[in-house]
């Protein structure tokens, strides 16, 4: 339902401006008696600058009732709640909140981006940390928790103009009352951002800051389950009507007509019981969810969750001291078909390099999962957890951390995930698997055992597949656009498919951890035919790689290599050390070879090299030269560059 309003004829209506203010005191009822608003709106238009936007003033009068009518808290009355539902979102609707409240260069107070806090809420690459001065406190690293005291230090000593409370990626209980008191030590108003947790507020799950903080934000599209929108919420009509004001005309246009009809649609489902049970069963979820983790071995940050969300510590997993990174194991279990998002945790050091996962439970709810089913996705994410080995290239500037995965974790996962789902495992009935992109000739290359980048258009080879779950003799075609290659039965087809797309994304562990085939490709089942001749043999014996090598005999292994240290016959020369003597040149010897540092002195010849030039003897260097039939794929596979 919220998604068929949201699709409505209303995203084509332009309304800039507000409904009469009087409509705020209407009850549902009033508002929804639509004959008499018509005859109302015919009589005394409304403040709009448009007009034909009757059904427009109807819409958001009610979504703002519906919006006071469930937030209602703390004694305040929805009569009383003043309440604004054109923001488009929660980043810009924070803005909206400074833009009314305060100038520019006044200080806001809020929690550390990297420690669970929004980019909104200050952080120094977001408006709010430009235009505005900003302070940041702190997640304790020791409690995992929120130091109020230390907050309360920070706020005394900065004397912010507001303080924000609420989060992005903090799973406990949220005191309030304990922000609205350091606020007002230090004369700071005080915005909670309850954009994550407002299902949970609205139903009870989680305490409302309805009444207690000056002004209230949420987004429309997590846990309260409506479309992508904000809200903003305040007790006191001064701050309304400055709210008003600073979303229309101050940073917005018209507003989203559409949006609000699926929001006061989600609205009154959030009023119903069975939006409550859901709310509880999220919470509930989370918890157990943090529980069957840490129960596989994985370490939950801040001692598990008391709302939607959960954090795990990724360096859990680490594989001879290499840590296991939340970018990395999102991605592979992106893969798998879990879907959640990298995140810092406590103790990270950059937002760009977090350590951690966060996890929420909200869809997982909203499908019904229960504890059986709760516990079974835990196990899958600490499926691949555990089926991940992290290790490292060293870059320019410092580790580049990656992990691989192996296969039998990522198919356990993904038939875990099928199953939770209700959806078959896919199967086909083609026998062929096409294959296609500029590295498809690369890829297969490495991934079949016969000379692919000897194939023109129109050869057809035998070749074989090693892979999880394939070790099949199979035929390869080039064609114009792509390779085909034909197997004997579709149950194969299926299995290989699956393994070269997983190549192809290049998390699968094949045997070379630091190793990755060439790619993208597209993989596609096929119907189609094998051809009826194919030339060559399967295994090309002269092929420096392929995956699954190890599988095929070989001859005599060549003698262990050793290294024989040359006999130091002296200090090497250049071919221009005579020079550099004649020239007065102080000698030192650089890795064996005579060399000069510098003619004149350091400070001169730095700044000759500064403001003209400097010249630097390399006729002590030399080349590696590689030539051969597959001299370009030994290098491709030895080093860490591409050398096509």
């Amino acid at each position: 339902a919220v998604h068929e309003a949201n699709g409505s004829v209303f995203a084509h209506i332009y309304a800039e401006g507000y409904p009469r203010e009087s409509s705020r005191k209407q009850t549902q009822e009033q508002i929804l008696d639509v004959d008499y608003e018509l005859a109302y709106y015919r009589r005394n238009s409304d403040p709009r600058f448009y007009k034909g936007v009757e059904y427009a003033d109807v819409i958001e009068a009610l979504t703002r009732r519906r919006a006071a009518d469930l937030f209602a808290a703390n004694g305040v009355k929805p009569e009383n709640l003043y309440v604004n539902v054109q923001p488009l979102s929660g980043g810009p609707a924070n803005s909206e909140v400074y833009t009314a409240l305060l100038q520019p260069g006044d200080t806001i107070m809020g929690l550390k981006l990297s420690d669970g806090g929004h980019l909104s809420h200050g952080a120094p690459v977001n408006r709010s940390g430009k235009i505005y001065r900003s302070v940041s406190y702190i997640v304790d690293p020791k409690m995992e928790a929120l130091n109020y005291e230390a907050i309360e230090a920070l706020a005394l000593k900065e004397k912010p103009a507001i303080i924000v409370a609420g989060f992005s990626a903090y799973p406990l209980i949220i005191d309030w009352q304990r922000f609205r008191d350091i606020a007002d030590k230090v004369g700071a108003l005080m915005l909670a951002d309850i954009s994550h947790i407002s299902g949970l507020v609205a139903a009870g799950v989680h305490p409302s800051p309805i009444g207690i903080a000056d002004v209230v934000m949420t987004t429309t599209h997590k846990s309260l389950c409506g479309p992508r929108g904000a809200m903003i919420m305040t007790h006191k009509r001064v701050i309304g009507r400055k709210i008003d004001s600073a979303v229309f005309p101050g940073e917005q246009g018209g507003p989203h007509i559409n949006t609000m009809a699926a929001l006061a649609v989600a609205l009154k489902l959030a009023a119903t019981d069975q939006f409550r049970d859901l709310q509880f069963r999220i919470a509930h979820n989370a918890k157990r969810l943090a529980q069957r983790l840490a129960d596989n071995g994985l370490r939950v940050a801040f001692g598990g969750s008391e709302n939607h969300l959960l954090l795990v510590d990724c360096k859990s997993i680490r594989v001879d001291g290499v840590p296991l990174t939340g970018d990395m194991v999102s991605r592979i279990l992106d893969v798998a078909n879990i879907v959640l998002n990298r995140n810092n945790i406590p103790g990270d050091r950059s937002a760009l390099n977090p350590f951690g996962v966060r996890i929420g439970t909200v869809w997982a709810s909203q499908r019904g999962f229960g504890d059986a089913e709760i516990d079974k996705l835990g196990d899958a994410i600490a499926t691949i957890f555990k089926g991940c080995t992290p290790f490292y290239y060293r870059g320019s500037k410092g580790k580049l951390f990656r992990a691989k995965v192996s296969a039998t974790a990522l198919a356990e996962a993904r038939t875990a995930v099928a199953e939770l789902v209700g959806a078959a495992i896919e199967t086909t009935t083609d026998t062929a698997i096409s294959i296609r992109g500029a590295k498809a000739a690369r890829f297969l290359h490495a991934a079949l055992t016969n000379n692919v980048l000897a194939m023109v258009q129109g050869d057809v080879a035998h070749t074989h597949v090693f892979g999880f779950g394939v070790d099949s003799n199979a035929v390869v075609e080039k064609r114009a656009g792509d390779y085909v290659v034909y197997f004997n039965t579709s149950a194969e087809a299926t299995a290989a498919a699956q393994w070269f797309a997983d190549l192809s994304d290049g998390y699968v562990d094949f045997g070379n951890l630091h190793g990755k085939l060439p790619g993208p490709v597209v993989v596609k089942t096929i119907s189609a035919n094998a051809p009826a001749t194919a030339q060559g043999d399967a295994i090309a014996s002269d092929k420096p790689f392929f995956v699954g090598m190890e599988n095929v005999p070989g001859g005599d292994a060549l003698p262990a290599f050793t290294w024989q240290a040359p006999v130091s016959t002296g200090m090497k020369t250049t071919a221009l050390h005579a020079r550099h003597i004649e020239l007065g040149a102080k000698m030192v010897d650089f890795g064996g070879y005579d060399m000069p540092v510098w003619y004149s002195g350091v400070s001169e010849e730095h700044a000759a090299v500064r403001e003209t030039a400097g010249l630097f003897d390399v006729s002590h260097m030399g080349v590696f030269e590689a030539s051969g039939a597959h001299a370009v794929e030994f290098l491709a596979t030895v080093t860490a560059n591409d050398p096509y």
